[in-house]
């Protein structure tokens, strides 16, 4: 009986311990719409405009706001910014900035700006996480502007990382629904770090789609 007797008393133990475990989890993991929300001011539209004999022709994309080698900086794709004569930030809260391009690299398809007379500090500035902590499964989440519709999210799954061509960067591939105008938006995890850049959706598909990963922005020489 005594055996028993402790033996139950060890298992109420450890129900207790497991118990408590799963109340502390859930109290400290976050939900994506608060990571929604604490996420999106560091989010921007970006217009851009190219001048051709035809006139103008207007792209869209997006980028989010990150310090990288201590400086607060506009980050997004260089395909959002390719060839541009102009380059529009729309911040969130509706303030518009003129951009100028810093540095970008079409080969790892990253490019950072900067943007004059605006403090980006008074904008959420993101944090980073390396992409190679990430597992295959892990839920992600961007910010973009789909089709012109502002600050939309997107949720997808990470799964796993994309056989480069010789001499190409290898992408982070995922399992999430992208459109026009989610170029260059955050990939964020659960806690909000970016942990890379939203860049294309396979032709053909509805869900498969590509990022570049973030460590790539230190490839970057800043002027």
């Amino acid at each position: 009986m005594t055996n028993l007797k402790n033996l139950a008393q060890q298992v109420a133990v450890c129900l207790v311990i497991i118990w408590l475990w799963r109340s502390i989890e859930a109290g400290t993991s976050q939900r994506w719409e608060d990571t929604f929300a604490s996420s999106d001011k560091g989010v921007v539209e970006i217009a851009t405009a190219r001048r051709t004999p035809a006139g103008p022709l207007m792209g869209r994309g997006t980028g989010f706001v990150l310090v990288h080698d201590g400086r607060p900086l506009i980050v997004t794709n260089e395909h959002v910014t390719e060839g541009a004569d102009e380059i529009t930030i729309v911040f969130s809260d509706k303030m518009t900035a003129t951009a100028q391009l810093i540095d970008a690299s079409s080969d790892r398809d990253i490019a950072v700006l900067g943007v004059d007379n605006v403090d980006l500090m008074r904008y959420l500035t993101l944090s980073r996480r390396s992409s190679r902590d990430l597992r295959i499964g892990d839920e992600l989440m961007t910010i973009g502007c789909p089709l012109g519709e502002s600050h939309q999210l997107s949720l997808g799954l990470y799964t796993g990382v994309e056989k480069a061509e010789e001499n190409e960067p290898p992408l982070m591939r995922l399992s999430m629904a992208l459109d026009p105008g989610n170029s260059g938006g955050p990939l964020l995890d659960q806690k909000g770090r970016v942990v890379g850049v939203v860049a294309a959706k396979r032709g053909g598909s509805s869900s498969i789609a590509y990022a570049v990963p973030i460590e790539q922005l230190d490839t970057l020489r800043l002027r």
